[in-house]
């Protein structure tokens, strides 16, 4: 194989890799995509949640595919579906149930952060400086 067929196809397999990602992002409906919740922002991970579910609401979130496992095992202690959803307070009460457990995945992200925050504010303070250039790293907990 010559250098001109390896080269040819080495811009093959990246016109088609970019060619799947712009395909998955247009799926998606962001052209910069990324889970709301971890940052994840690899096209391949990214999947579409149905913030109230699928049923009930066409209001779509992109998430990774692991918070997305996460968030459909949430959605297991929710109250059981009628066959036809009809009554609006049904539809109102699965995406009030939809929404606390954004907010509730969201409360678990926000108390690591908090934490870790703190102990990078701690370490940038002029009090914990060591030698009058660089500040002392804490590590946050874990």
């Amino acid at each position: 194989m010559s250098f001109e067929e390896d080269e040819e196809r080495r811009e093959a397999r990246e016109h088609g890799r970019e060619k799947r990602r712009r395909k998955h992002l247009e799926r998606v409906g962001f052209p910069n995509a990324r889970c709301i919740y971890c940052g994840e922002d690899d096209y391949v991970c990214l999947q579409l949640d149905h913030t109230d579910g699928q049923e009930f609401s066409d209001a779509l979130w992109p998430l990774c595919a692991n918070c997305h496992a996460k968030r459909t095992h949430m959605q297991k202690d929710h109250p059981p579906k009628d066959a036809e959803p009809v009554d609006p307070l049904e539809r109102i009460g699965r995406m009030v149930e939809g929404h606390a457990d954004y907010l509730e995945m969201a409360v678990t992200r926000l108390r690591e952060y908090g934490p870790i925050l703190c102990a990078e504010a701690a370490a940038r303070s002029p009090r914990n400086k060591r030698d009058g250039s660089k500040y002392e790293r804490r590590r946050s907990p874990e």
